[in-house]
């Protein structure tokens, strides 16, 4: 009895999920999986798998059809069983990808690539991954959504929807590791609706978090104060330690609240230095994360905030 592989099951589950024209996308996946460089897409169609016309590759592009929804369903289906987790919680990876487009005038939604200050300017498109970590150590990852981050958005709302969607495809607890990038109330504020995902970010060196402030006095003069004292973090006896056994970190975790200290404005703050924000996240939990994972004294910020949902 011949028993089907993996492969020619997750192929056969695609094939069924593809509302319009899906055998010819199939046969445009096996010809961009063995194609190298080309320099358009009709070049495609002269690679082996491709079975049909060279015009069937535009009548692909213009005429074929996904179904997201369903399309994750089949990619969390097939996402390895023995996959990284941390403590029973799945872990996902969400970056940012760019892809320049100098010369493509004709090219829909291109925009500026600049992230950093000093970075020359570049044109193009960028894209929003989020994937899910299938072994520690080694970089390869089973990617769950992809979308162009369109230049009436940004990196963060992309991101926040995605996470989103993660959050509706099943009740499994799951952690999405970040950069700094995304360590703000944007994208932050996602975590305070869904309630099986959990953020581990990088903190930005010159974030300053804070307690919550002293009530105000009744009949006290003044505004009340919007921050309470600066987080120590060089003062291993200023929270109460918690060790994690978090792969690859080992390290150990300090603990406080910052509650909402008047409407749109909250303790969880960051200061820069030539402005700063309020982060509109009410009553959020706060872990600190030392990746040295031990009591030394430290002068600078940890590097990464875990923000959990009440």
């Amino acid at each position: 009895m011949h028993t089907k592989t993996f492969f020619q099951q997750f192929r056969q589950k695609l094939y069924q999920i593809l509302p319009k024209r899906a055998d010819a996308i199939l046969d445009f996946i096996d010809a961009l999986t063995v194609a190298g460089h080309v320099t358009s897409p009709v070049a495609l169609s002269e690679e082996a798998p491709f079975r049909r016309k060279f015009s069937s590759i535009y009548d692909v592009l213009s005429e074929g059809r996904l179904e997201p929804e369903r399309l994750h369903g089949l990619l969390t289906e097939a996402q390895p069983a023995d996959s990284d987790q941390i403590a029973g919680y799945e872990v996902y990876a969400l970056d940012t990808t760019p892809d320049e487009r100098p010369e493509a005038d004709t090219l829909a939604d291109r925009g500026l690539l600049k992230a950093q200050k000093n970075d020359p300017v570049r044109v193009g498109q960028k894209f929003s991954w989020l994937v899910r970590l299938v072994k520690p150590g080694t970089s390869w990852v089973a990617p769950w959504d992809v979308r162009r981050v369109k230049t009436a958005s940004n990196d963060n709302q992309t991101a926040a929807a995605q996470v989103q969607e993660l959050a509706d495809q099943n009740s499994q607890p799951k952690v999405v590791v970040a950069d700094s990038l995304y360590a703000n109330q944007v994208f932050l504020a996602v975590f305070l609706i869904v309630k099986n995902i959990i953020a581990l970010v990088r903190l930005r060196q010159n974030l300053t978090l804070y307690e919550r402030p002293v009530p105000k006095p009744a009949r006290s003069r003044g505004a009340p104060r919007k921050h309470g004292p600066a987080f120590k973090m060089a003062r291993p006896d200023y929270f109460v330690p918690v060790r994690l056994a978090i792969h690859p970190l080992e390290c150990l975790a300090r603990t406080a609240l910052a509650p909402t200290t008047g409407p749109g404005r909250s303790g969880l703050a960051g200061r820069v230095p030539e402005s700063r924000w309020h982060a509109a996240l009410p009553a959020t939990h706060v872990a600190v994360l030392d990746r040295t994972g031990d009591h030394r004294p430290r002068s600078h910020l940890p590097d990464v905030l875990m923000a959990l949902r009440d």
